[in-house]
């Protein structure tokens, strides 16, 4: 008979499971984070610091996670995710202007 027992931190929004089972075989640890929503205002205020550059440091990440009520992690993977955003449109854009000029018929 297998027992399941899940703790949940709602302060890291992470929940802990252990799988238990009777046999010794042991025991399984599975950790898995919340998605987090950010707000229209939060994406806002991070999408006016990206317009000003795509990086963000330490100190404007620990003002930007206060004033957001963020942490700095949270922050520093939206950068990151924002990044790859950026670089996928990017590709995009010039992938559609050289593929249009290569495929047109009057050159």
């Amino acid at each position: 008979m297998e027992t399941i027992m899940v703790l949940y931190f709602p302060f890291t929004n992470y929940i802990f499971g252990r799988e238990s089972s009777d046999s010794s075989s042991g025991s399984a640890f599975t950790s898995k984070r919340c998605r987090t929503p950010f707000t229209s205002t939060q994406i806002v205020e991070l999408e006016k610091e990206f317009a000003t550059s795509m990086y963000i440091y330490r100190p404007r990440s620990i003002i930007m996670a206060k004033s957001l009520n963020l942490t700095e992690m949270q922050i520093k993977i939206w950068f990151q995710n924002r990044r790859m955003k950026h670089k996928r449109e990017q590709k995009r854009k010039t992938g559609f202007c050289e593929s249009s000029s290569h495929m047109s018929p009057y050159k």
